[in-house]
């Protein structure tokens, strides 16, 4: 395969290479010719495009994290400033524009750390409080189990208000006519209540209560630690109480969600610790870049050449 001409994209080239380098290709080796001018752009050309056809794939096969990848776009066209310092006879002046190309280039990966280590940080801030809220969670979630635990496998039985009961229908049927005496009572000032959890009796060792909504009432389930269990109120009184046992059911999903939360922000916070320390790579090339910068505009200084400078 000979390409006569470098294209600006790898991907233009891939498929180039693919007319030969392909499965069902019978020929033990194949060889691919790239014809180059000295001297000219397509050197350069052919360099960055290669250059970003490995880092895509060093990226695609899991080599390097996030914090390793810079502006792969920027690798791909060339500048105007590049162009001319290909064109010029003059080699201070060729290097004194690469030069300023790669520092550029560094300048643009070392605000990307700056702006890295800044999340970092506001990340070291912030998870510590949603570990002591996911902790919290599964300490609320255990003892709200080991209360539910005592009364499995017991017959149905409910306190609602005045009485206790153990028939469904008759349970719902009180604490359907609680729901609407105490609708009847808001209906002046339903705004100023929404919100408001009111007690109506107990159910397998758990406080009972009425959360107030702006259209209708959750029913409720206060876990030992303070926390509620919502169920929604239904028309259908076996709906209701089976709304309400699978509030209780749920207790084991909520406790495995939450640690498995810890574990990832644990790691999470492990992992922002390891990179906020970790220094800038690309430091010591960057001064020796800026060194020799600093030489050769001198050098082009005192020869006459107006050249600027470079921030």
């Amino acid at each position: 395969l000979h390409h006569i001409s470098t294209p600006w994209m790898h991907d233009h080239i891939t498929p180039r290479d693919g007319r030969i380098d392909r499965q069902g290709n019978p020929c033990p080796m194949i060889w691919i010719y790239h014809y180059l001018v000295t001297g000219g752009i397509d050197a350069l050309m052919r360099d960055k495009v290669y250059h970003k056809l490995r880092r895509n794939e060093h990226l695609i096969g899991g080599h390097c994290g996030p914090r390793e990848l810079e502006d792969v776009s920027s690798d791909t066209l060339l500048s105007a400033s590049e162009m001319t310092a290909i064109a010029t006879g003059n080699p201070h002046v060729r290097r004194k524009v690469l030069l300023e190309a790669e520092l550029t280039r560094l300048q643009q990966l070392y605000r990307s750390h700056r702006d890295d280590r800044a999340r970092l940080r506001r990340e070291g801030e912030w998870i510590p409080a949603r570990l002591t809220e996911f902790r919290r969670q599964v300490e609320q979630a255990r003892a709200s189990m080991a209360l539910r635990d005592q009364t499995d496998g017991q017959p149905f039985a409910i306190d609602l208000l005045d009485a206790t009961y153990t028939d469904k229908r008759e349970a719902h049927a009180r604490l359907d006519k609680a729901i609407g005496a105490l609708a009847q009572e808001l209906s002046g000032d339903r705004y100023r209540a929404v919100g408001r959890y009111v007690p109506v009796g107990r159910y397998r060792g758990f406080p009972l209560a009425l959360h107030v909504r702006f259209t209708d009432f959750d029913l409720t389930l206060q876990g030992p630690l303070g926390e509620y269990l919502t169920a929604p109120t239904s028309f259908d009184p076996m709906g209701q109480w089976a709304t309400i046992e699978h509030a209780l059911k749920r207790l084991e999903a909520t406790a495995s969600t939450a640690e498995t939360s810890i574990r990832q922000l644990e790691q999470r916070l492990r992992q922002a610790a390891v990179e906020y320390v970790r220094p800038w790579g690309h430091r010591v090339r960057y001064e020796e870049l800026r060194l020799e910068l600093n030489t050769i505009t001198a050098s082009l200084i005192e020869d006459g050449i107006a050249v600027a400078g470079f921030p």
